[in-house]
C-alpha cells in the first residue's frame, strides 16, 4: 500500500499534501508546527482511532486520502469523524463505514486481508511514534489505546488460530478480577469484625423494615376480603336496582298482588346492612394499619436522610451489610490460586502454538539479529536464543541501545509481514534522531531502509534532513494548515 495524497478540509480552505511512492521527509526548522499532526492524520485518515494533538481536534476536519493497495486498486477514502466513505478505480461505486464500528472491514479492505490479528496489529509494525513508538518492543500501546501483541501477529503471519484459547483466557482473566474483588471484600469484612463496633443505627432501620414489612403482610389480606365484599355488596345493588326496574308482582295465597322489591324480599336488606358493616370494620382496620404504617415511614424518611447528611452513618450502613455477607476466605484464595495456574497454562499453551511455525520464528529472530548489529547493538543483547524477540525484561537496556533495537523490531515485523503475507506497507517514523543516537546510527538506519526496504514507501517526519536521493520534502513553516 502505498498513499499518493492527503487532503485537509476545513470549511472552504483546503490544504494538498502530495506523497512519493518512495521516500518523504515531513520537515521543518523547529518542532511543533505539525509534523506529528500531519502524520496522525494521515493514519486517521485511514481509519484509525489516533488521538488528537494539541490544538488540532480531527473531527473538526474532512480529509480525503488518496492510496493505491498492495494489489494496484486506486483507493480514495473521505473521512469526517465517524463517517467514511471509499471510492474505488475512480468508479462511481462507493463503500460507507462507521467508525470505529466498522474499522476491521475497512482495514481488510485497505491491506486487503481478512486476518484479523494482522489487521489488529499492523499500525505496531509500520508506524513508531515519538511519544511511545519509539519504547514499544513487542507488547503495549503503539499509540492512544492500539495495542501491538507480537504473540498474536505471529499468529496471524503464520495463520496460527488461536481463539479458543484466547476465549478462555478471557473468562479466566475475568474470573481472577472477580475473585479479587470478593477478596478484598472478605479482608474488609475482617477489618470491621475486630472493630467490634456496636450499631444502634442499623438495628434501628433493620426494626423500622421488618416492622413495616409485617404490617404490609397483615393488610394484603384484609385488602383481598375487602375488595370481595365490595363486589358482593355491589352485585346485591345491582340486583335490587334490576329487581324493581321489572315491575314484578307475586300472588299471595289470597291472590293479593305483593311487589317484588328490597322490602318484600326476605332477608335482603339484613344482609346488605351485614355486608356494608363488615366493610366499615376491615376498612377500619386497614386505616389503622396504614396510619402504623406512615409513622413508620416517616422514621425511616429520617433515618434515610441521615445517611445523605451523615458520612459516619453511610459508612456504619455499609459496614454493617458487608458484616452479612458470608464469605470463605480461603475458599477465595484458593479459587484465585487456581485460575492462576490455568492462566499460566493457557499462557505457555498459547505461546507454544505461537512458536510452533519454527520457520517464521527463525526468520524472525535472523532479521531482528541482523539489523541490531549492524546498528553496533552488542551480541548480549540479542542472544541466540529465539525466546528472546518474547522478553519483557527491559531493564538493562539503555536509552540508544534500546532505541535501535525498536527500530531493528520493527523492521523485522515488516520483513517477515511481506515474505509469508505478501502485504507491502508503508514505514512511517516520526523523529527517528533520539536524544542518544547519533548522526553516525541515524546513517546506518537510512542506509538499510535504502537497501532492504527500498520497495515501502517511507514518510519520516524530522527537523533533520537526511542524505536520500529523490527524496520527496514536505516542509511546514508555521503550521500545518497554513490557509490564505
Amino acid at each position: 500500500m502505498k498513499v499518493i495524497s492527503l487532503t485537509i478540509t476545513e470549511g472552504f480552505f483546503k490544504k494538498y499534501f502530495k506523497f512519493s511512492s518512495e521516500y518523504n521527509l515531513i520537515y521543518s526548522l523547529r518542532n511543533s508546527v505539525g509534523k506529528t499532526t500531519l502524520l496522525r492524520c494521515l493514519l486517521y485518515s485511514l481509519g484509525f482511532n489516533i488521538p488528537n494533538t494539541k490544538n488540532f481536534k480531527m473531527e473538526n476536519y474532512t480529509f480525503t486520502l488518496f492510496l493505491i493497495t498492495d494489489s494496484g486498486k486506486e483507493l480514495i477514502i473521505n473521512r469526517n469523524d465517524s463517517y467514511c466513505n471509499v471510492q474505488i478505480d475512480n468508479e462511481q461505486n462507493e463503500k460507507f463505514f462507521s467508525l470505529p464500528a466498522h474499522i476491521i472491514e475497512l482495514h481488510e479492505f485497505i491491506f486487503e486481508t481478512d486476518n484479523i490479528n494482522i489487521i489488529e496489529n499492523i499500525l505496531g509494525t509500520m508506524y513508531l511514534d515519538q511519544e511511545k513508538g519509539w519504547t514499544l518492543l513487542n507488547r503495549g500501546k503503539v499509540i492512544g489505546s492500539i495495542p501491538f501483541n507480537l504473540h498474536r501477529f505471529i499468529q496471524g503471519v503464520a495463520g496460527i488460530n488461536c481463539s479458543k484459547l484466547y476465549e478462555e483466557l478471557n473468562y479466566i482473566e475475568d474470573q481472577i478480577e472477580k475473585y479479587t474483588r470478593i477478596l478484598s471484600v472478605a479482608n474488609y469484612k475482617d477489618q470491621i469484625s475486630k472493630l467490634t463496633k456496636t450499631n444502634n443505627y442499623d438495628s434501628n432501620i433493620d426494626r423500622i423494615e421488618k416492622e413495616i414489612a409485617i404490617l404490609e403482610f397483615e393488610k394484603q389480606p384484609l385488602k383481598i376480603e375487602l375488595s370481595r365484599l365490595e363486589n358482593v355488596l355491589n352485585k346485591n345493588t345491582a340486583f335490587k336496582n334490576y329487581i324493581t326496574s321489572m315491575q314484578i308482582n307475586v300472588l299471595d295465597e289470597n291472590g293479593k298482588h305483593i311487589p317484588v322489591n328490597e322490602k318484600t324480599i326476605y332477608g335482603f336488606k339484613d344482609n346488605i346492612n351485614f355486608i356494608s358493616t363488615k366493610i366499615n370494620i376491615i376498612s377500619n382496620k386497614i386505616s389503622q394499619l396504614d396510619k402504623k404504617i406512615n409513622i413508620l415511614k416517616k422514621e425511616q424518611n429520617k433515618e434515610n436522610l441521615l445517611i445523605l447528611t451523615d458520612t459516619e452513618n453511610m459508612i456504619t450502613k455499609f459496614d454493617s451489610d458487608i458484616s452479612k455477607i458470608n464469605i470463605d476466605y480461603f475458599s477465595v484464595e484458593r479459587m484465585i490460586s487456581n485460575l492462576k495456574e490455568k492462566r499460566r497454562k493457557l499462557n505457555q499453551e498459547i505461546d507454544s502454538e505461537t512458536k510452533s511455525n519454527y520457520q517464521i520464528i527463525t526468520d524472525l529472530h535472523s532479521f531482528i539479529s541482523e539489523y541490531a548489529k549492524e546498528l553496533g547493538v552488542d551480541e548480549k543483547y540479542v542472544s541466540p536464543s529465539k525466546d528472546y524477540i518474547f522478553t519483557s525484561d527491559l531493564k538493562s537496556l539503555s536509552g540508544a541501545i534500546f532505541h535501535k533495537l525498536v527500530f531493528s523490531f520493527k523492521l523485522g515485523y515488516i520483513k517477515i509481514l511481506e515474505k509469508y503475507s505478501h502485504i507491502n506497507i508503508p514505514i512511517i517514523l516520526d523523529s527517528p534522531r533520539g536524544k542518544e543516537v547519533d548522526d553516525l546510527n541515524i546513517e546506518k538506519m537510512i542506509d538499510i531502509l535504502k537497501r532492504d526496504f527500498s520497495n515501502h514507501q517511507i514518510l519520516i517526519a524530522s527537523i533533520y534532513k537526511y542524505n536520500i536521493e529523490n527524496l520527496n520534502t514536505i516542509q511546514l513553516n508555521k503550521s500545518l494548515l497554513e490557509f490564505p
